[in-house]
């Protein structure tokens, strides 16, 4: 659908309604001069990687889950296994901005199996720019994530707001 004598592709979540124009700036002037560039901010948290034991994190307290004594109870119990290093760990943004040819290349893969369209160009062995993304550029994936794109946007709730302008 991107017509033959475009020039770049800029791919971006709808998913990611609070990118600055100040961010799409920075994307679109690194786009001038590297055939594929991301956004993306500083991993700041501690990152452990676990696993399932095949217990459940309330036991076998049939009790306890009669009584509801724990919304946890019966979930898998998972344990940490190992702490991940930090170091040259970044959370990748949208919009993902690519020379239009390196696009087309990176879809013409036999396999297209990626979370994003930079892991299909980082296989064809193309390097890809990063440029400081935004920890207001959030991704809504869980329930609480709309309310907090409703208040980085400035929106007030649906019930203050016309019917056609509800989000």
């Amino acid at each position: 659908m991107v017509p033959a004598d475009c020039t770049h592709v800029a791919v971006h979540d709808a998913a990611r309604p609070c990118a600055s124009p100040e961010l799409l700036d920075r994307v679109f002037m690194a786009a001038e001069r590297h055939r594929a560039v991301v956004p993306a901010v500083e991993v700041s948290d501690t990152i452990k990687r676990v696993e399932e034991t095949g217990e459940t994190l309330g036991g076998s307290d049939d009790v306890a889950a009669i009584l509801g004594e724990t919304a946890e109870f019966g979930k898998p119990l998972r344990v940490v296994r190992a702490t991940v290093s930090r170091a040259g760990l970044v959370l990748v943004q949208t919009p993902q901005t690519f020379e239009a040819a390196t696009h087309r290349r990176a879809y013409s893969q036999a396999d297209l199996s990626s979370t994003d369209d930079s892991g299909l160009v980082e296989r064809l062995g193309e390097p890809v720019a990063v440029v400081e993304g935004e920890m207001r550029n959030i991704k809504i994936t869980r329930p609480g994530d709309v309310e907090l794109a409703r208040a980085l946007l400035g929106f007030k709730p649906p019930e203050g707001r016309a019917v056609h302008k509800r989000f």
